[in-house]
C-alpha cells in the first residue's frame, strides 16, 4: 500500500494522520511517566521517542498548553 491511502485510512480509523497520532501516543506515556517515576525530564523524552527534552515540551505544550514541568505543579 502507498503512503497517500495508508495515510487516508489510517485518519478515517483515527481520526487523527498518523504522524499525530503517534504524537499523542508518546505525549500520554510521557504523562505516564512524570507521573508515575522518578526519571528526568531528558530520560522521559528518551523514553518516549523524542529527540531531547525541548522536543518533549513542545509537543507537551502544544497538546497540554502547559510545560511539562508545569504540569507537576498543577497535580
Amino acid at each position: 500500500m502507498s503512503k497517500t491511502p495508508f495515510y487516508s485510512i489510517f485518519k478515517l480509523a483515527t481520526g487523527k494522520p498518523p504522524n499525530e497520532y503517534l504524537r499523542h501516543l508518546r505525549i500520554m506515556y510521557a504523562c505516564e511517566l512524570l507521573l508515575g517515576t522518578d526519571l528526568s525530564l531528558y530520560e522521559i523524552s528518551c523514553e518516549c521517542g523524542f529527540t531531547d527534552q525541548t522536543d518533549l515540551g513542545r509537543v507537551f505544550k502544544q497538546i497540554w498548553g502547559i510545560s511539562p514541568k508545569l504540569s507537576l505543579i498543577h497535580i
